[in-house]
Formats: C-alpha cells, sequence, structure tokens
C-alpha cells in the first residue's frame, strides 16, 4: 500500500475515494504544488526517519508527501539531518529542497532567481529555513 497518493485536483473521482477512506486521510501539500494537486496520506502519524526515507528513496508521490510533512512538522529535524549527512545526500533532493520547498518557507518573499545571491539580515539569522538555505548554498 502507498503511504502518499498526489491527485491532480481535476480527477474528482479519485479525490473523492481517498476522501471517504478511513485508512488515508488528506494533508497539505507543498505551496510549490498545491494549486493543482492534493494530497493523501496513509492514516498515521510519520515518525522524522520514516518521512526522510520516503523522501530519499519513495516514488514521487512519496517524495511530495514526505518533504511536505517533513517542511510542516519537522523543519529543525530537517537541518540537522541535512547538515549531519549532507557529503552522502544525492545531489538530486538537494536541489529539490533549494527549488521546491526553501522559496516558499523563508520569512519574506523573494524571487527563485534571487535565492543564491540574497543576504539577510541579523534578524532573520534564527529562522530554520534561512539556515537551511545557507547550509545548502554552501554545498551547491
Amino acid at each position: 500500500m502507498k503511504n502518499f497518493i498526489v491527485i491532480n485536483l481535476h480527477d474528482e473521482r479519485k479525490i473523492n475515494k481517498y476522501l471517504i477512506d478511513d485508512s488515508f486521510k488528506q494533508i497539505d501539500i507543498l505551496p510549490y504544488f498545491c494549486e493543482g494537486y492534493v494530497c493523501f496520506s496513509l492514516n498515521k502519524e510519520f515518525s522524522f526517519d520514516e518521512l526522510i526515507i520516503l523522501f530519499l528513496k519513495g516514488t514521487d508521490d512519496e517524495q511530495i508527501g514526505s518533504i511536505s510533512v517533513i517542511a510542516e512538522k519537522h523543519p529543525y529535524e530537517l537541518y540537522d539531518y541535512i547538515c549531519k549527512y549532507s557529503d552522502t545526500i544525492p545531489l538530486n533532493k538537494i536541489k529539490y529542497i533549494y527549488e521546491h520547498v526553501i522559496p516558499d518557507y523563508l520569512p519574506l518573499y523573494l524571487p527563485k532567481d534571487r535565492l543564491k545571491n540574497y543576504e539577510f539580515g541579523e534578524d532573520c539569522s534564527v529562522d530554520i529555513w534561512v539556515k537551511i538555505l545557507r547550509f545548502i548554498n554552501t554545498q551547491l
């Protein structure tokens, strides 16, 4: 059984199927995808360790669903994980976080093309997403 299922918003039949299935629950999806898709997960609480494995090794749906939950509930654990295992995390996964996750969670709106060169003030230095961005910038 799949852990996460991402469905196009126009596929009402599939959406209704999962809405009435008690073994699934609808979850918030990354802002990058929420305008076109809805996501369902197994009706259970996933640990960070389970989620990061699904993000790194799962299907596209599991990747989107797991990183959505991580971004909302576990950003500090994500930061610690990236710092600790940056040399073993595949570059495409780092780029995925950099391009599809970080821009929507920074403390202010920034166009994607400015992320690489933007300097944050001292008041933003404690924000977890700024820390993640800064660390990833040192890795890319």
